[in-house]
């Protein structure tokens, strides 16, 4: 496959979350015990991932029609990263 412009292979994902301490647009998913939570490389920031409509700690990411956006295991909710 040929992409023009793509990044080169990495293992690095960042979503376009800020973060919550020192506002950097991007944060890390990451899975601590059996939570995801947003963590922030630089300054080792980390948050929970929390839906916003039920608000439950429940949050993940996948791939929906070729866009990146999280969706919450409990009650379903897909939102745009």
């Amino acid at each position: 496959m040929l992409a023009l412009g793509a990044p080169r292979e990495t293992t690095e994902f960042r979503v376009p979350v800020p973060c919550p301490d020192c506002s950097h647009p991007k944060t890390k998913p990451e899975l601590r015990e059996v939570t995801e939570v947003l963590v922030r490389p630089d300054c080792e920031s980390a948050s929970v991932a929390v839906c916003s409509e039920c608000g439950q700690a429940s949050l993940g990411t996948t791939v929906v029609e070729c866009s990146i956006v999280s969706k919450c295991r409990d009650c379903g909710s897909v939102s745009e990263l």
